[in-house]
């Protein structure tokens, strides 16, 4: 129900605007080397932890830099998990360009 929610209000508030979706891209943190779908699993995990244990500032400081509509959105996530006692919350991510493979991974599997 409350992914749902999120959802609608993710797709509420995107209706009319162009969306723009990150390309794949890869970070290096030190030795290890992140794709954006490992970025995601990690600020989800982030985003959960506050959800479960922190404050509403928290979650909204989750929000990238100047963007004051992902800190609002946050902030009502926040609320309504809190709102309606949400006890045990999961969440993930949907990779949107499921099957696609980097050059080092086709070389590797031949493709």
């Amino acid at each position: 129900m409350l992914l749902a929610l999120v959802v609608g209000v993710v797709t509420y508030r995107a209706f009319g605007r162009q969306v723009i979706v990150p390309a794949a891209t890869e970070k290096s943190y030190g030795t290890e080397t992140l794709s954006r779908a490992d970025e995601a699993n990690r600020l989800l995990l982030r985003l959960k932890s506050v959800l479960d244990n922190g404050t509403r500032k928290q979650a909204m400081a989750l929000a990238a830099p100047g963007e004051p509509t992902a800190r609002h959105d946050l902030g009502m996530i926040y609320d309504n998990v809190h709102d309606l006692r949400v006890a045990d919350l999961s969440l993930r991510f949907i990779d949107d360009r499921p099957g696609e493979l980097s050059d080092a991974e086709r070389r590797t599997l031949g493709r």
